[in-house]
């Protein structure tokens, strides 16, 4: 039950911005031109600048999990895998089963994913979310093509699907704030100010535009292939409830995947509760030789998980790191 709450308290605000959205397109406060024009600038400029602040604000040494872009991979993979044998036994139309194949792998990950695992596990999950997008929207996109090409009897274009990577803007704002944290680039306070404005309205905006996008003109018509690729077949609608063989596969992740997010919870809980974490600690030259040695051994004495970053320069610059939130507190004469 109490899982049930927590799911609700963190789903339903976005379930609510996407009933607003529908609200507002019913009221002719907006139409179809003005939805799609909206919907480009979110895409274009408002979450790939969300993505870039959530990396550029999280310490890549702790958050990257090379399990868990691993896990991430393999779980689309497989996913495509069941849901393309869905798709061909259960839809006879190959013009169909390209879109409903579709339907059924691929997620809105960077709309839902960022704001629930913000929710769940907070800042340093969102910057782990958007390290993730680097990675799974190419794949995305090569399997949508792969997808749609299949069932055409095309050969896909690498040369046009490579292009359609280095050129999406939510890759392109992941590779740049990986970037700008691994080479410590400083940015201006007006400007980052403005980029986090700008990024913590992204979320809400994109949901509202997501409600008013919606159209139910021709659910009725195709509610068989909708039904299909919402539900994938999990269940046989009988009495009792039975999984069906895509259920018990789906179940058999899906515990893996709540054992994973209880271990996942468990090291969160550790870095909030300052068990764990990295401390980025500016000292001048000579000061640093004299006093750190003995506060350095008594600290890690005390919290023998916490990592230390020691950076040893002039005061100006060591003073500019602390302004640029590269070092966390620093030793200045």
């Amino acid at each position: 039950m109490e899982s049930l709450l927590i799911s609700l308290e963190i789903v339903l605000p976005l379930f609510l911005l996407m009933a607003l959205g529908y609200v507002i397109k019913l009221t002719g406060m907006m139409n179809e031109t003005s939805v799609k024009q909206v919907n480009k600038v979110i895409f274009k400029i408002f979450l790939p600048l969300l993505v870039f602040c959530n990396i550029y604000n999280t310490e890549l040494a702790e958050s990257f999990n090379s399990q868990l872009l691993l896990y991430a991979v393999a779980g689309v993979l497989i996913q495509f895998v069941l849901s393309l044998c869905l798709a061909i036994l259960l839809e006879k139309d190959n013009s169909r089963r390209g879109v409903m194949l579709q339907g059924m792998f691929r997620s809105n990950f960077v709309l839902f994913g960022i704001p629930i695992s913000t929710a769940l596990f907070g800042d340093t999950a969102a910057g782990l979310a958007s390290i993730l997008i680097a990675v799974i929207i190419p794949m995305y996109n090569v399997l949508a093509v792969i997808s749609l090409e299949m069932f055409n009897g095309k050969r896909p274009n690498v040369g046009k699907i490579l292009l359609g990577i280095v050129t999406n803007p939510l890759i392109i704002g992941s590779v740049l704030g990986v970037l700008f944290v691994l080479f410590q680039i400083p940015i201006p306070t007006p400007v980052y100010d403005t980029i986090t404005d700008i990024s913590s309205i992204a979320t809400p905006l994109a949901f509202i535009i997501l409600g008013a996008s919606f159209s139910f003109g021709d659910v009725g018509k195709y509610i068989k292939e909708v039904l299909l690729v919402l539900g994938a077949k999990l269940l046989v609608r009988n009495i009792p409830l039975e999984l069906t063989y895509a259920g018990e596969v789906f179940l058999g992740y899906a515990v893996d995947l709540q054992r994973k997010l209880g271990s996942m919870e468990r090291e969160f809980q550790d870095l909030t509760g300052n068990q764990r974490g990295l401390l980025r600690i500016g000292v001048a030259t000579i000061r640093g030789r004299i006093v750190m040695p003995s506060i350095l051994t008594r600290f890690r004495a005390r919290y023998p998980k916490i990592a230390i970053r020691l950076v040893e320069d002039e005061n100006g610059k060591l003073l500019a790191m602390k302004a640029t939130l590269i070092s966390d507190c620093g030793a200045y004469a």
